[in-house]
């Protein structure tokens, strides 16, 4: 079982590459990452 301070290292590396592989799916696929809109929270009347 990993130690508390490897385990957080993993979790921590693991995310960065799940971004990584996020940003070049997006990239390649020419999509929009809708998590980084930015959204207008005005209401319109």
């Amino acid at each position: 079982m990993a130690s508390g301070e490897h385990k957080a290292q993993c979790i921590d590396f693991t995310g960065e590459i799940a971004e990584s592989t996020v940003r070049i799916i997006v990239r390649e696929l020419e999509i929009i990452n809708t998590d980084e809109l930015e959204v207008s929270h005005e209401q319109s009347n």
